[in-house]
């Protein structure tokens, strides 16, 4: 039973049928509808072979929201009014609602539906309605049929006929949704499949670009190869690689699909900030993770060349700086509605950094390097030794040109303790620097100084990896501190030495002289030194200081006669410096190896005062140098008291006497001693100061003076011995000089008596009161020179008055 209250008639088919110009040409076959490419299109064709066999002119197929949404219509034009698909669809789903067949001959006429718009304004008279069901009973939609003639509904064999094609619908929809449920499952499948042929395309791009720090590129070149294999992969048109500065940018294509390849010339070129806002913000570190861009040509600070260009989506990502130089990847799309996934986000994310942080790598590589050069170079150049241990004081570094002539290079793989027994210095320091301590330190070695910076090396956990030290070579420095040191403490013993010679260097002040000598010389080995003076034939040393083998001071003190002293010293001269090979046995035997001989002065060509300095090695230039200087010194004092002595014994009492006597008594006194040297036999010498002359001088006349004067000087001669030599040096002074005189030798008394008998003449004369003093000194017992022979002779002037 249909609902409405009528049974369906017998099979015969609606009057309303021959009205339908539906031709069933255009109908496939429904049996094969499974295989319809558009769901909607079948629908409707099944509609219209439902709307053919019910002879109704209009129908619809409506589906149930959440089961099948939508539906079809037929025939709509052919009701009146304006009404639209919607409205039959609308109304067939009402109908459907209770989920049974629906029959109405005449709606006009129904109680329900007699005011249905469709009823009232579009002519709808008659309408069939079936339930479209699954196999197992549920709902899915209504098959609707709409006549506008009154009567004429279906009997039962042709609603049996509709609810078939209802239930093809219900198969074609269910198909149907088998079909978008394998599309989908398709499309997953195509999804997943992609997303991993991306990931693997991903790790493939990020490898590749770790993979370029191994060819040893520059952050320029490394950059340009990972943004072109990040833009082969990410599905875009475009990739560059542009350099920021402050105001300008230069773009680089580094890759560009076909489509691309115009537009990859029209990029390469140089932007201005003002051209390209968004650039500058990425680049600035404002947005660090970079810029997507899905819809470029609306995008604040696009670039207008760009959006013309075909730009639909764009994307900027900072990947490395290099000094004021930053550098972006930018990637490009043409006439593409592709927005960034997030897939590719990471993955051009993930490129960006791997890139930034090998452009790092290769900056503080490339710094590395730079500072290895300039180690190397430092090495290479500076006097510095660069060594290091293990924890066991095994040597394992040893560089640098400090090195220099050392045998260190062998020490590599030696322990400290054996390749450095001699040095303890070096032990001890390496020891406390494994130790754990840093420090400093000057060690000599190999004739090298060195200032040494010792630290030590941790390993894991803080245990002893060994230890560092790093070495200037500062023998220079040292060497100019100790001559410097040195010159100081010389300069000083000089300016004493100065002073010390301001005396009388040939008497008492001859060993304070020497003395400031040896503190001069004081980097030479066991130095002494001995200033000669020659009396006679005879060199008499004034004074030995420092080191003096006492063998030699005993022969010294006994005098050297000319021919042993020029035999020992070898010249007498000039400067002269010996060494081993120049110097006798006597002063090879007490380890003398460097022999210095200084004339201080030199007359005739004999040397009258010298200086000799001894050491135990050879002198050296520096040494000669100090030693000559300090010759100088000597030699201007003792030419200076030379000079004194002459004067004063040019002095004279009177006028009328010149300088010639003193200056002729002592050349004849050096003659009469170089005889008496050469004949090894003595000399004596007498001073006479004739008194009482001066209170009767004083009452003669000039005249008067002088010939008693020259009378006195006649009666002394008549009184000396034969052979004697008298000198009156002024009107009452005289000297005589007397060759050996032996008493017994018929040579009458002494030089006292000699002189009284001269005396008693002069009183037999008219000189009542005439007297005499005498001294003598005789050579070589009492001295060895003129100047002091005449000085022993004079004081003992009060030895001897004769008045009575």
């Amino acid at each position: 039973m249909t609902k409405g209250g009528r049974k369906p008639q017998a099979s015969s088919r609606s009057p309303q049928t021959e009205a339908l110009p539906c031709p069933l040409d255009d109908v496939p076959d429904v049996a094969a509808g499974d295989a319809l490419p558009d769901p909607d299109a079948s629908l409707r064709r099944l509609l219209g072979v439902a709307v053919r066999l019910s002879g109704f002119p209009a129908g619809a197929l409506a589906g149930l929201p959440g089961e099948w949404s939508g539906g079809v219509t037929l025939g709509v034009e052919r009701l009146s009014g304006s009404v639209g698909p919607e409205e039959l669809l609308a109304f067939a789903l009402d109908l459907v609602a209770g989920g049974e067949v629906l029959v109405v001959p005449d709606a006009a006429r129904h109680a329900d539906w007699a005011a249905h718009s469709l009823v009232k304004e579009h002519g709808v008279r008659a309408f069939v309605t079936l339930p479209v069901r699954l196999p197992g009973g549920a709902l899915l939609g209504a098959l609707c049929l709409f006549g506008t003639v009154a009567g004429g509904v279906p009997d039962a064999g042709l609603l049996a006929d509709l609810s078939a094609l209802a239930d093809l619908a219900a198969d074609q929809q269910r198909l149907q949704a088998g079909q978008v449920a394998l599309e989908r499952q398709r499309n997953a499948g195509d999804l997943l499949s992609q997303s991993l042929r991306e990931a693997l395309s991903g790790a493939q791009t990020l490898q590749a670009i770790s993979a370029l720090s191994d060819l040893g590129l520059g952050v320029g070149e490394l950059l340009e190869q990972g943004a072109a294999l990040c833009a082969s992969v990410v599905n875009v048109d475009l990739g560059s690689l542009v350099a920021v500065y402050d105001d300008r940018a230069f773009v680089f294509p580094v890759w560009h699909s076909p489509r691309a390849e115009g537009f990859a010339r029209q990029v390469s070129r140089g932007l201005r900030r003002d051209e390209c806002t968004q650039l500058w913000d990425v680049a600035g570190r404002s947005l660090p993770e970079g810029l997507f861009v899905n819809d470029y040509g609306h995008a604040p600070g696009a670039h207008i060349g760009m959006v013309q260009a075909g730009v639909r989506a764009q994307a900027y990502v900072p990947v490395g700086r290099r000094g004021e130089v930053r550098y972006v990847m930018v990637l490009s799309r043409l006439h593409q509605d592709l927005p960034w996934r997030q897939h590719q986000r990471d993955l051009i994310g993930s490129a960006a950094r791997m890139m930034r942080d090998l452009s790092l790598q290769i900056h503080q590589q490339e710094e590395l390097d730079a500072g290895r050069v300039q180690l190397e170079l430092a090495l290479g150049s500076a006097p510095i030794i660069l060594f290091g241990t293990d924890a066991g004081g095994v040597f394992r570094t040893m560089r640098g040109s400090g090195i220099g002539t050392q045998p260190w290079m062998q020490v590599l793989g030696q322990g400290v303790q054996e390749a450095f027994a001699g040095v303890p210095q070096v032990v001890r320091n390496v020891g406390r620097a494994i130790a754990g301590e840093e420090f400093d330190d000057v060690v000599e070695t190999g004739g090298r100084t060195y200032d040494v910076h010792y630290m030590p090396v941790r390993g894991a956990y803080g245990s002893s990896g060994g230890m560092l030290g790093l070495g200037y070579d500062v023998t220079g420095r040292v060497h100019a501190e100790r001559e410097a040191v040195r010159a100081h403490r010389q300069a000083e013993a000089l300016l004493q030495l100065a002073q010390a010679v301001q005396g009388d260097v040939l008497t008492t002040e001859a060993a304070p002289a020497l003395d400031a000598l040896l503190r001069v010389l004081t980097d030479a080995p066991e130095p002494w030194v001995v200033l000669w003076e020659l009396h006679g034939t005879t060199y008499v040393p004034l004074s030995q200081r420092g080191a003096v083998p006492p063998e030699l001071r005993a022969l010294h003190e006994m005098g050297l006669p000319f021919r042993l002293y020029d035999r020992l010293i070898g010249v007498t001269n000039r400067n002269a410096y010996l060494s081993d090979r120049d110097l006798t046995a006597e002063l090879l035997a007490v380890r003398v190896r460097g022999l210095a001989a200084l004339p201080l002065l030199v007359r005739d060509g004999r040397c009258e005062v010298g200086l000799t300095a001894y050491a135990s090695r050879p002198w050296n230039p520096a040494e000669r140098e100090v030693l000559e200087t300090v010759a100088g010194l000597f030699g201007a004092a003792v030419v200076r008291l030379n000079r004194v002595r002459e004067l004063e014994m040019d002095r004279v009492s009177e006028p009328s006497l010149g300088s010639w006597n003193r200056r002729t008594l002592n050349a004849a006194l050096e003659g009469a001693l170089r005889g008496a040297a050469d004949a090894d036999e003595e000399l004596l010498v007498v001073s006479v100061d004739v008194q009482g002359l001066r209170g009767y001088r004083s009452r003669q006349s000039e005249a008067g003076r002088a010939a008693l004067s020259a009378r006195a000087e006649d009666e002394l001669r008549a009184a000396l011995p034969g052979g004697a030599e008298l000198f009156r040096l002024g009107i009452d002074e005289f000297v005589a000089v007397c060759r050996p005189v032996r008493v017994g030798a018929g040579v009458p008394g002494t030089p006292a008596e000699w002189v009284w008998r001269a005396m008693l003449a002069l009183r037999a004369a008219g000189f009542a009161q005439a007297g005499a003093r005498v001294g003598t000194a005789r050579y070589p017992v009492d001295a060895r020179s003129v100047p002091e022979l005449l000085r022993v002779s004079d004081e003992r002037l009060m030895d001897h008055e004769l008045h009575s």
